[in-house]
């Protein structure tokens, strides 16, 4: 997954000599899924020859224009490992990269008690991670 930078942290991200690794590690937290915008490009930046700003411009299709922002779904849980029928681990969809897995408590815990697992750790990610995504689920 590429890391969204603020503006004011390319110099610093970019130096060469910068040693900091708590600085850099800083600088990557999750972007504000808000300030991103979701539009439709041109097929032509599925061919590596391709390599130009024209490759990430807005275009103009039937159902869209180039104006109109696509609203970005708000992240889910996706359970990506089964045990049998029961879910033993998951991910946002917003953020890939996180997983989840199940912690069960009881001596021999079952498929409900996983599943609400899952989702409790789903749900704390998504309030630390995107407090701000109050769209409605389509």
């Amino acid at each position: 997954m590429p890391e969204i930078l603020e503006r004011e942290s390319y110099d610093l991200w970019l130096d060469p000599g910068m040693q900091d690794t708590a600085a850099a590690q800083d600088l990557l937290k999750a972007y504000d899924a808000a300030l991103m915008r979701s539009y439709p490009i041109s097929t032509r930046i599925n061919n590596v020859g391709n390599d130009d700003s024209e490759c990430g411009r807005p275009i103009h299709t039937r159902s869209s224009s180039a104006e109109s922002v696509i609203e970005m779904k708000k992240p889910t849980i996706r359970v990506t490992k089964w045990l049998r029928d029961i879910p033993s681990e998951a991910t946002c969809t917003a953020c890939p990269d996180i997983s989840f897995r199940e912690q069960g408590t009881s001596h021999r815990p079952g498929r409900e008690e996983y599943q609400r697992s899952l989702q409790m750790q789903f749900d704390a990610h998504s309030l630390a991670t995107h407090p701000h995504d109050e769209r409605q689920e389509d």
